[in-house]
């Protein structure tokens, strides 16, 4: 594996989630995986703000996910989009 500034031991679920949640390099991927889950579909060129923000604000949050989660639902492209295609 690459280095991360996650690896390293661990001894727990507890731990592995302190790990990945103190994780600079986790956040882009979480934003990632949580855009696809909320918006329903894979992100575009255009959404690269929408998933940075999310990423950020977990960051500023100090992982605090139900805040995080705000900047997805007020955003045109979550409050606005399409039906299922």
């Amino acid at each position: 594996m690459g280095d991360s500034d996650a690896d390293g031991p661990f001894q727990n679920a507890r731990e592995l989630s302190a790990k990945l949640g103190e994780s600079q390099q986790v956040r882009p991927c979480m934003g990632t995986q949580w855009f696809r889950f909320a918006y329903g579909r894979e992100p575009t060129d255009e959404d690269a703000c929408t998933v940075d923000s999310f990423a950020m604000a977990l960051g500023k949050g100090d992982g605090d996910l139900p805040s995080s989660l705000l900047t997805f639902v007020v955003t045109d492209a979550f409050r606005f989009r399409g039906g299922v295609q």
